[in-house]
């Protein structure tokens, strides 16, 4: 009797058996869902041609450290630069002195010269804006040293600091290479929180 709120020993096993029953067609339905969408044909145009998604795929790598403790050890930072171009929507500006700045221009690449930086007077929300709309910074020699007295330090706790570009290097390979270089870095996880 389903509607008593108590139950003997009869009922219990009675129950328990309708139970799983009830599983049994649950797990059943699941499968055959599972199996529709595996079946599902690719999306297609009228030509017969794959359609494009609408989203970026990624890859999300977790890796397990053994004998390593987070309290002894410190934490750690790395790059690990890759074959292909992984971040096709990377945008690098220079910071450069004049000789950088027009090779840049001929390039295609975004620039900024000292002046542009004077512009934005050490003003926060411009440099923040700045941060934002970057995802890198190549810095002439000369300009670099001058950084933290035009921008503050605005550039650095976005973690965006300028990296080094000298005379002698090829800007384009030094872009290319940044659009290789996926970084990683240790996480501070919840256990770790509350230690």
């Amino acid at each position: 009797d389903r509607k008593s709120t108590r139950l003997n020993s009869s009922h219990a096993n009675i129950s328990y058996a309708v139970f799983c029953l009830k599983k049994k067609k649950k797990n059943k339905k699941a499968k055959e869902r599972y199996a529709k969408k595996q079946t599902k044909p690719q999306k297609t145009d009228a030509k017969g041609n794959k359609v494009k998604r609408g989203y970026t795929e990624t890859v999300e790598l977790q890796i397990g450290l053994k004998n390593y403790d987070p309290q002894k050890d410190k934490r750690f930072s790395g790059s690990v630069k890759l074959p292909n171009v992984t971040k096709a929507n990377f945008r690098v500006c220079v910071l450069g002195d004049q000789q950088h700045i027009d090779q840049a221009q001929k390039n295609g690449i975004e620039n900024m010269s000292v002046d542009d930086l004077k512009k934005l007077n050490k003003n926060k929300k411009l440099v923040k804006k700045l941060a934002a709309k970057y995802n890198s910074f190549l810095a002439s020699e000369t300009v670099i040293k001058q950084i933290p007295s035009l921008l503050g330090p605005g550039l650095s706790k976005a973690g965006k600091f300028p990296l080094l570009l000298t005379h002698g290097d090829d800007m384009v390979g030094k872009v290319h290479e940044l659009k290789c270089t996926v970084f990683f870095f240790k996480q501070k996880t919840a256990y770790e929180i509350l230690a």
